[in-house]
C-alpha cells in the first residue's frame, strides 16, 4: 500500500469516526444524509458512502421510509465489550487515594443500584482512629451523605 492509498484510508476512518461521533453530539436518534454533510463539512457523496459501509458492517442503520440513518446494533456490541472489560475500581482508584491523602479521611466508592447505594470500594487513611465500610454492604438513598449524593442529582420525579 502506498503512502497515498493510506492517507486515503485514514482519512476515510477519520470521517467515519467522525461521523459516529455526531450522534453523540446530537439530540436526535437519526440524522439524514444532508445533516451529517453540513455538520461535519463534507460532500453528501462522502457522507452516503460513509454511512453505506457503516451499515454494511452495522454500525448505522437506514430507516427505509424516511432516509435517515440511526445507530445500529454494532455500536451497543462495542460498547458492552467496553464496559465489560473496564475496571472501573482500577480507574478510580487514584483519584480515591489522592482525595484521602487530601483530606485525610475515608474515601468511598459507592453505586447505585435501583434505591440503593452499594460501596464497591475504598481507601483509608494513614492514622489510628478512621471510618472503613464493608464492600458490598446496601444502603438506602435516603441514607447517609454518600446517598443524598446521588439523589441531588436524580431526575424531581
Amino acid at each position: 500500500m502506498g503512502q497515498d492509498d493510506q492517507r486515503r484510508l485514514i482519512t476515510t476512518i477519520e470521517r467515519a469516526t467522525d461521523v459516529l461521533t455526531l450522534f453523540t453530539r446530537v439530540d436526535r436518534a437519526d440524522l439524514g444524509v444532508t445533516e451529517i454533510a453540513s455538520e461535519l463539512k463534507l460532500s453528501k457523496a462522502v457522507v452516503h458512502r460513509v454511512l453505506t459501509t457503516l451499515a454494511a458492517k452495522g454500525f448505522v442503520e437506514a430507516d427505509a421510509e424516511s432516509r435517515r440513518y440511526r445507530l445500529g446494533p454494532m455500536v451497543l456490541a462495542l460498547g458492552v465489550a467496553y464496559a465489560d472489560r473496564i475496571d472501573l475500581r482500577a480507574l478510580v482508584m487514584p483519584r480515591l487515594r489522592d482525595l484521602s491523602e487530601q483530606t485525610n479521611e475515608t474515601a468511598t466508592l459507592s453505586l447505585r443500584y435501583g434505591w440503593e447505594r452499594i460501596y464497591v470500594d475504598q481507601v483509608t487513611p494513614d492514622r489510628e482512629v478512621k471510618m472503613s465500610v464493608a464492600l458490598g454492604r446496601r444502603f438506602p438513598l435516603h441514607a447517609g451523605s454518600s446517598s443524598k449524593a446521588f439523589l441531588a442529582f436524580l431526575p424531581t420525579e
